[in-house]
This record gives C-alpha cells, sequence and structure tokens, in this order.
C-alpha cells in the first residue's frame, strides 16, 4: 500500500471532504500533504524522525514511505497530516474573507456572507492550526535531549 492510500482518508476526513462532492482530488491532497511534510521537517529543525525524508513535490513521491512496516512514522504522519489540514483552513479562510461581503436591496431581501467568513477564521485558533501547535510543541519537548535541540540556559552578563 502506497503512503497516499492511508494518508488520503485520513487527511479528507480533517478537511470533512469526504462527501459525495470532493473539494479536491487526490493528486491536490497529495501534493498538499507533501509540501506540509516540507514544512514539518523545517519547523522541527534539529529533532530527527523516524527516517530521513526526501520529498519530490513534482513526482508527489516521499522516500521511505512513513506508512510501510519497517519505516512507520507516526509522529511524522500526524504532524505532516495536521500542518496539511491547517494549509487548507488558511486557504479556505482566505478565500471566505474575500467573499465577506452583504448585499441588501430595498424590498427588505438581504445576502450577508460576513459570518461565514467569520467562522472560517475562528476556525483558524481552535481547529487543526492550533492543534498542529500543540503536537507540534509535545513532539519537540519530548524529544529536546536529542541531536541539536536543547533548552538553553542565558544569565545575566556583568562588564566591569
Amino acid at each position: 500500500m502506497a503512503w497516499s492510500d492511508e494518508i488520503i482518508p485520513d487527511l479528507r476526513a480533517r478537511l470533512g471532504d469526504d462527501g459525495a462532492t470532493l473539494r479536491f482530488t487526490d493528486a491536490q491532497l497529495r501534493v498538499l500533504w507533501l509540501s506540509a511534510g516540507r514544512q514539518v521537517i523545517s519547523d522541527c529543525y534539529g529533532v530527527d524522525f523516524v527516517n530521513t525524508y526526501v520529498i519530490s513535490l513534482l513526482s508527489a513521491t516521499i522516500t521511505p514511505d512513513p506508512t510501510v512496516a519497517g519505516t512507520v512514522d507516526p509522529d511524522y504522519m500526524t504532524l505532516t497530516t495536521l500542518k496539511a489540514a491547517c494549509i487548507a483552513n488558511q486557504g479556505a479562510a482566505t478565500k471566505g474573507a474575500g467573499q465577506a461581503i452583504a448585499i441588501g436591496s430595498s424590498g427588505g431581501d438581504r445576502i450577508d456572507l460576513r459570518d461565514t467568513a467569520k467562522a472560517r477564521t475562528a476556525l483558524l485558533k481552535t481547529g487543526a492550526c492550533q492543534e498542529y501547535i500543540d503536537a507540534k510543541t509535545r513532539f519537540l519537548l519530548e524529544n529536546q535531549g536529542q541531536n541539536r535541540l536543547g533548552i538553553g540556559v542565558s544569565t545575566a552578563v556583568r562588564a566591569y
């Protein structure tokens, strides 16, 4: 089973994109997940995952496959899926903000899309973006003694 066979359904579920009409193609979600994976590696610089990944957006591949026995990397898969959902939600919020309009007519009919934009923006504070920040923080704290990452100690400098 390829990584996308396991990851794409999970990502679709997080995005609420698992109904009869899909917002994203599988190819779009693969590229989104791989792009998020690059950002996760950068965000967690100094802490090793189970594997060292080579990611190609052009060919939509990741090596080694983080879902295959022997190279399974649950931390990387979870962080990357949360980051991908966050990126998608940020895109939806940006699009929604551009559509935040209210139109009224003299006949009393009214179209108001401002609350939709507010709801999408609020989702960024409590949804996948916050879940990603929380999960990344836990991962970094749990692995802080590894490699170059650590807690620095600073003291006041006194000049004579």
